[in-house]
């Protein structure tokens, strides 16, 4: 078999955005992979499985569990064969490979486990001349599993790769993110979750945080710890040895090797100074010249400061190493003493012990029971919720008259909590792989569900809890523990069970529960993939139920009057870079966890509970929730997600234009002057005694010099007012940035859509702040667009060429510096490139080589003047917060 045989065909009609990535199949497929990153119930395995009949090649297809391998024969047979079963060019089998085979990863992985060697491994796939592989969920790359595929991949001869993903694994580190791109290629397409919505393809819906303060105890032990490193500093400011080793550091005398002052580590160089400042041994005014900042301009110190002082003085600084290893040994001790040194991480704010302590806080219990509660008051019978954990936690069951006091968070202490509260016990339940419980109403429902399946008397038990009255344990017999979820499933879907605790490994990926309006994420996990996955499971739409909206509710603890966000807080902000949705404080679909406008430093008791009341009652009101997607979804006039890149104020180009622009003018409107006065015969009054032909000998030479003037001048003039109008406000100067970026990188081929089809757009934020992005093109322009203005506008580190802007500001020379960024950098015809963009939209320049020697000197002055840059922009802020981020999560993504 060679091919598909003719006449398969998808028998419904196609979704807009379906349409649209088939429409561009072609150019997604030159380079032989073809990246989908589409939200859950965007309809990903059909469009998998049309692009397999197109492509018309011998097909590997890899899911990550049985059943979605079962899914994807099931989607094709009942989609495109109109049968029920499958034919026999069809293998679920790797062993015995088919024109079609469906296999897990694990199936896969094991082919490699089971031979001597990979050529031996794969033999089995020689005779097809397998030409397409499909990866299913292709986050799952970041396992073990990719090796093998990876082998596979080498073993054929350049095979083409789908990647299909609803989660990307975006918050990796640039190693794994550059391992899974080897594979899956870069994202050729995204279906995002308001065009989901838009189409009537999700539901709407909104995410709530519900914040927490300490218990008393809770707090105490945080309290001890504080004290404990409120006690090693003031020791630490004691410290000659320390104070001593700091003041005369080479980053503060200036010393060492010109190339090695602290470039790429100005925080910690800004800590030194912080900390000197601190104990009154300031740097001299020379030095502090030399980093551009006043002594009056360095913040005070406190736990962030010193943290990142330390972790670099313990385990970076070279300089250290070699000549204090002694003071190095005693400080990294005492700091095991209070808790604030593991694996090499100092952690003054927090430690490990503090974080867990913080995400399973008891208190997070009086937050589910009063979001259950005032759920069950909204909705009423109409309510299914599940409350996802970690933890079983099955010692906080009863085993006697006596009720186990709960002193942490879990499946079963969440359970126990809902039940003794008695918030709907009647439709309460517990599922997990190891406990199920269900409220006795709904055992005979779950035998009716069972007899309808043929499941045999024997296949499950149900038994009363002696100290639980009102439920039953439910058990499955180990050929039928498969079945366990479906049942479950259904009873929840009928009403028999309304609010259902569980595991989020259980009810994660794959769960299919359409009816679900309510999810409480009372897990810990802050990784995109994960939380993205347990968050669709909630925004699926419900055929039954064509109003459905649902809430989303996130859980965090928070301190009282602490200044800086703790681990539950950093953990939200980590979530919620992922999740679009619509927000309370503009008129935007966007990610950012910003959008919920929620309460602000510092924390109390009484403002905690205040703010929960507000969103308990906004979350109550769904159908404002629907009128507001309605209208914000009609607002967007391309009807995509654009992602955009947050811009400092302070890293555009901003003085030179002005100046060249009003230099010019401030020329001509000279000899405007001039020959004015000579015209009217001032000139001739003034000079009185001289012959009247030297003075219209004077005038006409004057004219002449004015129309050579403006020959020569009004050109650069017109520019300059152009580049002045254009570059004006703070979002024009970024919009140029933005057009000469694009420019360069269609003219160099770095992008494939025409600069002329691109706009570039820039918006602004509730606080001020730029965002700057690209409209129109592929997914793969918008990212290495936004990848290039990044190292543009950002921080210089290493760039092979530099481009340099030189002017006056208030009356001095200045010369300021903007990284080539690399996709640019690596020939110089594209740095040229670059350069005459600027040229044309933003203001003069010249590119300089940095690996020359004059051009090293360039790119030193350069990082010195970027350390400075960023001391001061460290120094102004008030609230820092630890960077807890990758590049590409920083942005935001906005419904256009």
């Amino acid at each position: 078999m060679e091919s598909f045989p003719e006449g398969i065909a998808f028998q419904f009609p196609w979704r807009d955005y379906q349409a649209r990535v088939l429409k561009d199949l072609d150019s997604h497929l030159s380079d032989e992979r073809l990246h989908v990153v589409a939200a859950p119930g965007s309809g990903k395995t059909v469009l998998g499985l049309e692009v397999m009949l197109r492509l018309n090649k011998p097909t590997l297809i890899l899911a990550p569990t049985l059943a979605i391998r079962n899914q994807w024969v099931s989607r094709f047979t009942e989609l495109f064969l109109q049968t029920d079963m499958p034919p026999e060019w069809i293998s679920s089998d790797p062993r015995r490979p088919e024109f079609v085979t469906v296999c897990t990863y694990q199936g896969l992985h094991a082919l490699t486990l089971d031979a001597d060697d990979l050529s031996t491994a794969f033999s089995h796939f020689d005779d097809l001349n397998l030409g397409t592989i499909i990866i299913d969920e292709a986050h799952h790359l970041r396992n073990a599993w990719w090796r093998s595929l990876e082998a596979l991949i080498k073993h054929l001869d350049e095979p083409t790769l789908v990647s299909l993903t609803a989660t990307p694994p975006y918050d990796v580190s640039p190693e794994e993110w550059a391992r899974y791109q080897s594979i899956a290629g870069n994202i050729d397409a995204e279906i995002s979750v308001p065009e989901l919505v838009l189409n009537g393809d999700l539901c709407p819906h909104q995410d709530y945080v519900y914040l927490n303060t300490l218990s008393e105890i809770e707090s105490l032990t945080v309290f001890e710890h504080r004290k404990a490193v409120r006690s090693f500093l003031d020791q630490l400011r004691g410290d000659d040895a320390f104070k001593n080793c700091l003041r005369n550091h080479p980053y503060i005398t200036q010393s060492s090797d010109p190339e090695d002052l602290g470039f790429d580590n100005p925080a910690y160089v800004l800590s030194m100074l912080v900390f000197l400042k601190s104990v009154e041994m300031p740097p001299t005014l020379e030095q502090l010249s030399e980093v551009g900042i006043r002594l009056q301009d360095l913040p005070a110190l406190d736990l962030e400061w010193a943290e990142t002082l330390l972790q670099s003085f313990l385990f970076q600084d070279t300089y250290i190493q070699q000549n204090h290893m002694e003071l190095v040994k005693r400080l990294e001790k005492q700091l095991r003493q209070i808790g604030a040194l593991e694996r090499r991480k100092v952690q003054l704010r927090s430690t490990r012990e503090l974080e867990k302590l913080l995400s399973q806080s008891t208190e997070k219990l009086s937050s589910i029971r009063k979001i259950a509660s005032a759920e069950v008051a909204a909705l009423g019978s109409e309510l299914r919720m599940v409350i996802l954990t970690d933890f079983i936690r099955k010692s906080f069951l009863p085993q006697g008259e006596r009720l186990p006091p709960i002193n942490t968070i879990g499946v079963v202490p969440v359970f126990e909590t809902l039940r003794r509260e008695r918030i709907n016990p009647e439709a309460l339940g517990l599922l997990c792989g190891s406990l199920i419980l269900i409220p006795k109403s709904a055992a005979v429902p779950l035998k009716k569900i069972c007899k309808a399946r043929c499941m045999p008397e024997g296949a499950f038990t149900i038994a009363e809890m002696p100290h639980i009255p009102a439920f039953c344990k439910v058990t499955f017999a180990s050929s039928f523990a498969g079945f366990a979820v479906e049942i479950i499933t259904e009873l929840f879907t009928l009403g028999h069970i309304q609010i259902l605790v569980g595991t989020k490994s259980l009810l994660g990926e794959g769960w299919d529960a359409p009816s679900l309006n309510c999810l409480i994420l009372a897990s810990f996990v802050g990784s995109f993939m994960l939380s993205n996955q347990m968050r669709g499971r909630a925004i699926r739409l419900d055929p039954t139920n064509p109003n459905k909206v649902a809430n989303i509710w996130h859980l965090a603890s928070v301190e009282e009057d602490q200044l800086a966000y703790n681990h539950d807080m950093q953990t939200l902000h980590r979530r919620f870079q992922s999740f679009v949705g619509i927000s309370h404080v503009s008129n935007y679909i966007e990610s950012g966890l910003e959008r919920l406008q929620l309460l602000k430093k510092p924390y109390s008791r009484g403002r905690v509970d205040r703010a929960n009341t507000k969103t308990l009652e906004r979350s109550s009101n769904r159908n404002a929730i629907r009128r507001r997607w309605h209208d914000l979804l009609k607002m967007g006039e391309i009807k995509q997600i654009i992602p955009e890149l947050p811009v400092e104020k302070t890293s555009l180009p901003r003085p030179y234009v002005f100046i060249g622009f009003w230099s010019l003018v401030s020329v001509l409107a000279s000899f405007f002057f001039l020959v004015l006065m000579f015209s009217l015969g001032v000139a001739g009054e003034m000079l009185g005694s001289i012959d009247s032909g030297w003075a219209t000998t004077a005038i006409i030479v004057l004219v002449l010099g004015f129309g050579y003037a403006c020959y020569a001048i009004l050109p650069k003039v017109i520019r300059a007012l152009i580049l002045y109008i254009k570059n004006g406000p703070l979002d024009g100067n970024l919009r140029q940035v933005g057009e000469a970026l694009v420019h360069a990188l269609f003219q160099s081929g770095q992008i494939e859509t025409p600069a002329r089809k691109l706009q570039v757009i820039v918006d602004k934020g509730i606080a001020g702040q730029l965002y700057c992005g690209i409209r129109g093109g592929t997914a793969y322009d918008k990212q290495v667009f936004l990848d290039a203005l990044s190292e543009v506008l950002g921080p210089i580190d290493n760039p092979r060429y530099l481009l340099v802007r030189r002017g006056k500001w208030r009356g001095q020379d200045r010369l300021d510096f903007h990284a080539i960024p690399s996709v640019l950098g690596t020939k110089k015809e594209n740095a040229l490139l670059f350069s005459q963009a600027w040229d044309k939209y933003v203001s003069d320049n010249k590119i300089v080589y940095t690996r020359s020697a004059l051009g090293r000197r360039a790119l030193l002055k350069a990082r010195k003047s970027a350390l400075a840059n960023e001391i001061r922009r460290l120094s102004r802020e008030t609230e820092r917060h630890q960077e807890i981020f990758t590049a590409t999560l920083t942005r935001i993504f906005r419904w256009k």
